[in-house]
């Protein structure tokens, strides 16, 4: 498939603008005839060079390569690109604008000082020794002042949202980002985890009436961390009550004894 590339060449003293050479490679020649009398083909680039202004058109069937046209590609054979990313020096910025205003405000004093200024009909600029002066200079102080104040805004809610999530002020944009979505994460882990544990909960827990096991765990997630260890201590002495009580066969024991006795009240 042919190719178009642009050779530059040696700018002269008269030259309006750069000169060029168009050159077409891996170009298929193709010719045409003017009519039905004409016996004689046509070049197809005839006239072209003068028509997009330069010196010569030229066509190769062979691959031709220009050095100063090529592109450095990556591993993959693709273009390389150049990722520049710019981050706003905000404390710089308010300084620069805040200059400006007073330049400006320096100039409106100097021009009200050293001339007699009377408002044009319109209201829009001001004339002065005859000549009218149009009011950019209020509304640039004006827009500048307006700037300013947005900046003065802007740099007061990042010392706020820093603070509010523990980070240094001098922290770009992308770290205060990145600390955000890092709390948002851990709140939603949170929730989710507190779900966990609140899952299966009823109720209507009241400790004179015994309790089914969702009443239970709702006591037990509201519960004060010294109040759980005292119900776990509860616990544990239960389960082991009954667990001694299991090994002695109380439960056995307690049958004899009332079979004794209802055999000896029937004596």
């Amino acid at each position: 498939m042919a190719r178009l590339q642009i050779l530059e060449l040696p700018e002269g003293s008269g030259d309006e603008r750069p000169p060029f050479v168009l050159v077409i490679d891996q170009y298929i020649p193709q010719h045409y005839v003017l009519g039905p009398n004409s016996e004689l083909p046509r070049d197809e680039f005839a006239d072209f060079a003068e028509k997009i202004g330069a010196r010569a058109v030229l066509a190769f069937e062979e691959t031709i390569d220009i050095p100063a046209n090529d592109v450095p590609l990556d591993e993959n054979g693709q273009p390389l690109s150049l990722k520049v990313r710019i981050e706003g020096d905000f404390e710089r910025l308010r300084d620069q604008v805040q200059e400006e205003i007073e330049y400006a405000q320096g100039r409106i004093t100097r021009t009200l000082n050293e001339t007699r200024a009377q408002q044009t009909e319109d209201g829009d600029s001001l004339r002065i020794e005859g000549r009218d002066l149009p009011g950019k200079v209020v509304s640039r102080a004006a827009e500048l002042t307006e700037i300013a104040r947005d900046m003065d805004r802007l740099a007061k809610w990042k010392n706020n949202l820093t603070d509010a999530l523990g980070t240094d002020r001098t922290r770009n944009w992308d770290d205060i980002r990145n600390a955000a979505a890092e709390l948002r994460r851990k709140h939603d882990a949170q929730a989710e985890e507190l779900e966990r544990l609140r899952a299966g909960e009823e109720p209507g827990w009241n400790a004179l009436v015994e309790s089914t096991p969702g009443q239970w765990i709702g006591r037990w997630n509201q519960a004060s961390a010294k109040e759980r260890l005292s119900m776990a201590g509860q616990i544990l002495d239960g389960m082991k009550r009954a667990n001694d009580c299991f090994m002695a066969d109380h439960e056995a024991q307690i049958a004899r004894l009332k079979a004794e006795s209802s055999g000896s009240a029937e004596a």
